[in-house]
């Protein structure tokens, strides 16, 4: 989309980078900021340091009773799917914790571009280098207004703000994809590193699975046909969330797998649309590969009834 991206900061409640605790998400359409969100997130057992509850003052009691990441995720997930640029003041740094956190929850990494700001607004704004890179320090330059830092949502509106004067001396930055690719500031998500797990009193936290995820927000299924059978979805539902389908699949003791594979059992293709994951299925049962593929209704009769479908 021409003169639109999206600013987003996260903030961490350890120094393991999937820990995150609060995010903030602006979006901005012509140089005009059009919308704000601001999460709390449960980090993994809602474990905290004291150094990382001093910078941002949150506490596990604050996040204590919000959704582990891979909900949110499912709420925001559009923003990160390609149609914007993605930018954050100090973004390796953000880009980092993001992949670290999807690949912690075992969640399908997205293809996006993102960007510094940074390297932006000291080239396009001419900064002086004794101003210094930190976001307190630009915006107290730049006089854009940064009242509650290291408050997720603050620090992403003040970071779309310097983005704004930035753009506005050249718009090019958000005009011309190939110039944004040759430019040293402008990466691909798929490039953004991973930080090994780190670790605890001697222990490290184990990967968060969805089942965890979707105990908390579910009751169990009194039927088998989810269980030990692995399901991936792809498209809208119209009666549940996907948050919700995801439980209804976990609790009947089944897995909810990111993409299509020998391994998938069941393909819920919500509209029975041609989608990429449906192709990959349907070459799937070419090769001999015995995976289901239903539609929405026929997925809310495998809930409803234990003898709807038989996949066996």
């Amino acid at each position: 989309m021409v003169n639109a991206f999206i600013a987003i900061d996260f903030e961490t409640a350890s120094c393991a980078l999937y820990s995150i605790c609060s995010m903030g998400i602006v979006k901005v359409v012509n140089y005009d900021i059009v919308s704000r969100e601001y999460f709390l997130v449960k980090p993994p057992e809602n474990f905290y340091e004291k150094k990382n509850t001093e910078i941002h003052n949150l506490t596990a009691a604050d996040t204590e009773n919000s959704d582990l990441f891979p909900i949110v995720w499912e709420k925001i997930k559009h923003f990160f799917d390609g149609s914007y640029y993605i930018v954050a003041h100090n973004a390796s740094f953000d880009m980092m914790v993001l992949k670290t956190t999807l690949d912690f929850y075992e969640l399908e990494l997205p293809d996006f571009d993102y960007f510094n700001s940074i390297g932006l607004t000291g080239a396009n704004l001419k900064c002086p280098t004794e101003v210094g890179r930190s976001l307190e320090a630009r915006c107290k330059y730049f006089n854009i207004v940064l009242d509650n830092h290291h408050n997720a949502l603050c620090d992403a509106e003040a970071c779309a703000n310097l983005v704004i004067c930035a753009a506005k001396k050249d718009d090019r930055y958000f005009t011309m994809r190939s110039f944004l690719r040759e430019r040293p500031n402008f990466m691909a998500f798929s490039g953004a590193k991973i930080k090994p797990r780190v670790f605890f009193g001697g222990s490290k936290f184990n990967k968060v699975s969805i089942k965890k995820v979707a105990a908390q927000i579910d009751k169990p299924v009194s039927n088998d046909n989810f269980k030990n059978k692995s399901f991936v979805f792809t498209g809208d539902l119209k009666r549940l969330t996907r948050e919700q389908a995801y439980a209804k699949v976990m609790t009947g003791g089944g897995h909810v797998l990111s993409s299509v594979s020998k391994k998938t059992d069941v393909l819920v293709s919500a509209r029975g649309e041609t989608t990429n994951k449906m192709e990959k299925a349907l070459a799937l049962q070419a090769q001999g590969c015995l995976i289901k593929i239903v539609d929405d209704e026929q997925f809310m009769k495998m809930i409803e009834s234990c003898d709807a479908i038989k996949l066996d």
